[in-house]
């Protein structure tokens, strides 16, 4: 997402889709200062399995 200006964000929040199991199991979290360089502000790697519609925020 692009902002525009900078922004500081704490947390992401993320919702899974009407399915038992539509959730990411495994994912980063990434922000550029460029637009041409990444940085990762969180790696998550063999989430739980996520529930219908379940939401879940995650601390950067």
């Amino acid at each position: 997402y692009d902002f525009g200006t900078p922004k500081s964000v704490d947390s992401v929040r993320l919702q899974a889709r009407s399915f038992t199991g539509q959730g990411p199991k495994t994912f980063k979290i990434q922000y550029s200062d460029d637009n041409a360089s990444w940085t990762d502000a969180l790696t998550v790697a063999s989430a739980p399995t996520w529930g219908s519609l379940e939401a879940r925020t995650y601390t950067l």
